[in-house]
């Protein structure tokens, strides 16, 4: 079975909805392989609680953890720089 990895960047507001997912999701074929946010939230703490590497910025995850698809789930004004940095490191 192929395992897709995936890496938040923004566990909080929106982003707490994509940790639920995931995590709640029950697929052994998804991996969450970090989350990535400056702030501490409930989402954040979630990810904590199972285990999910947590990351204060996405060059901290970068700098030696992979994934295969981003969800950026962060403020917008990030997201242009999220986003190439993450097809840079070869993420959908």
């Amino acid at each position: 079975m192929r395992h897709v990895r995936v890496l938040l960047v923004g566990a909080g507001g929106y982003g707490r909805q994509y940790v639920d997912a995931l995590l709640d999701s029950g697929r052994e074929d998804v991996v969450f392989a970090g989350a990535v946010d400056p702030f501490e939230s409930a989402g954040l703490a979630r990810c904590r609680e199972a285990g999910v590497p947590v990351f204060s910025t996405l060059e901290d995850f970068l700098r030696g953890h992979a994934a295969d698809l981003a969800v950026i789930a962060s403020p917008i004004q990030f997201h242009e720089a999220q986003a190439l940095a993450c097809l840079g490191a070869g993420m959908d």
